[in-house]
């Protein structure tokens, strides 16, 4: 008989390997780590540690992880890849703006997610081909994160949201030598105005390419 809060599975991932399978689960499906915090409870420090491997994660928080990231148990802990996690139609992102273009956008990507817990994304022309003015990135934040950091609109009069755009776009491009225009946007008003495909940022998994099926990055 299993133990209360054991798990039943036998699985010979170290707990690096489940982490980083949990970790992409959760940012496939565009979950911030305080996203999971809010709807399981599970507190952000505590799964930060499980996702770098530093804590084992119980029974109970595996089985509550794999619903709420929409995969099973087995394919966490299986051989193969989470089934939510195989790899999408490839996009066209390499096409606008070159493969050293998108190795050094991506880098960049990656370091304002792990500033603000969020993917960005490359959305615009830059997406579709090579014809492109400049290379537009967007941080698409929840309603209620966006409302905290720069209130209602009009965000244009904003200090902070002004200083923070215009200084991201300056440090962006001076990291990746391509004209970046980046703004934060909230996810409402993204998903509301604009369409296109979004190309997420700072993923260097093949599993996390781009896509049109995520509830929270579709349509740009």
């Amino acid at each position: 008989m299993t133990a209360p809060g054991s798990s039943p599975h036998t699985t010979r991932l170290s707990a690096a390997e489940l982490g980083d399978r949990l970790r992409a689960s959760r940012l496939n499906i565009g979950l911030s780590q305080q996203n999971v915090t809010d709807r399981i409870g599970i507190g952000r420090s505590a799964l930060s540690d499980v996702e770098h491997g530093q804590r084992a994660v119980s029974a109970l928080e595996l089985k509550a992880l794999a619903a709420l990231y929409q995969v099973d148990v087995d394919d966490l802990l299986g051989d193969g890849l989470p089934a939510a996690a195989a790899p999408p139609v490839p996009s066209p992102v390499v096409l606008g703006v070159g493969g050293p273009g998108y190795v050094a956008l991506n880098s960049f990507g990656a370091l304002v997610r792990e500033a603000y817990d969020h993917v960005p994304y490359l959305v615009g022309s830059a997406v579709r081909g090579k014809t492109w003015r400049d290379v537009d990135v967007r941080l698409i934040l929840p309603d209620d994160e966006f409302a905290a950091m720069f209130g209602d609109a009009p965000w244009g009069l904003n200090p902070l949201f002004c200083l923070l755009s215009a200084g991201i776009s300056a440090w962006g491009k001076e990291l990746t030598s391509l004209p970046i225009d980046f703004q934060f946007q909230p996810q409402t008003h993204a998903n509301a105005k604009y369409s296109g495909a979004r190309q997420p940022l700072g993923i260097w998994s093949t599993r996390l390419s781009a896509t049109t099926d995520n509830p929270t990055s579709t349509e740009y």
